[in-house]
């Protein structure tokens, strides 16, 4: 089973990128198990208990940027795949410093994720 955190302090995008993405791993035919975190704080505190190989987080939160969770994970576990999805296209750059695998503006998340990339 591939466990997956997504991470957006904006409730209506987080619960959209959930449904994207359990949508996309049943089509595939994948088992996942996929937990929702508005705050991304929270999702970092609980790193010793709960590792995830997929990480799904806007750049852009009031807590703390996706950049610095990213730099957090990768401390902690170099291993997993993170994925920023976002609104921010300004931030891609520095988004691959912390080795993401995508970049991906929200609005085209479904139709990136229907073509399977």
């Amino acid at each position: 089973m591939i466990n997956i955190a997504i991470v957006d302090d904006n409730r209506v995008d987080l619960n959209e990128e959930v449904q994207i993405t359990e949508e996309y791993f049943r089509k595939k035919g994948l088992l996942c198990r996929v937990e929702p975190f508005e705050d991304p704080d929270w999702m970092i505190r609980g790193l010793k208990e709960e590792q995830y190989d997929i990480y799904i987080m806007d750049i852009r939160m009031e807590k703390m940027d996706g950049i610095e969770a990213a730099k957090r994970i990768r401390a902690e576990y170099p291993e997993p795949i993170i994925i920023f999805a976002t609104n921010y296209p300004e931030y891609a750059i520095d988004a691959y410093e912390v080795n993401t695998w995508r970049y991906i503006q929200k609005k085209k998340l479904k139709k990136k994720a229907d073509r399977g990339v």
